[in-house]
């Protein structure tokens, strides 16, 4: 039985998911295009380590950046087309999305930086220096 939200107008919603979600059998928004990346980040006496959970993306949708600020950003641009045929019914969508994230770890020397993505997890080393310099792109390998 579907309810419905009372939040600016009649809005459909279902226990378990929304009605895209139980029509289609799947997930409408993807971890990427809602925006959420979780992430855990680890600092010890010589380096931060973060890690950040982006399934389903490709390395070159990924885009690191070390500003001068101390400031780490991560951001990720998706664009996908899906076709699905199901009991008589097409379903030609299209999404784009952006999402990104900032992290503040200071004191960090730059041309140690590392990032390597793999299995949907994005893993940066950054080294401690103590000293604050300029922004840094970072590669991901």
């Amino acid at each position: 039985m579907l309810g419905f939200s009372n939040h600016r107008g009649m809005v459909p919603y279902e226990g378990k998911g929304s009605l895209f979600d139980s029509f289609f059998g799947e997930p409408f928004f993807s971890t990427v295009m809602s925006g959420e990346m979780k992430t855990d980040i680890k600092e010890t006496d010589t380096e931060y380590a973060v890690s950040v959970d982006i399934p389903g993306v490709q390395k070159q949708d990924i885009a690191i950046h070390y500003a001068e600020s101390g400031t780490l950003t991560v951001s990720v641009s998706r664009s996908e087309e899906n076709k699905v045929e199901k009991d008589g019914y097409l379903r030609h969508e299209r999404r784009v999305g952006q999402s990104s994230r900032a992290f503040y770890l200071p004191g960090v020397k730059r041309e140690g930086i590392s990032a390597k993505y793999a299995d949907g997890v994005l893993n940066v080393v950054l080294p401690k220096s103590g000293e604050q310099g300029g922004d840094t792109g970072i590669e991901i390998q």
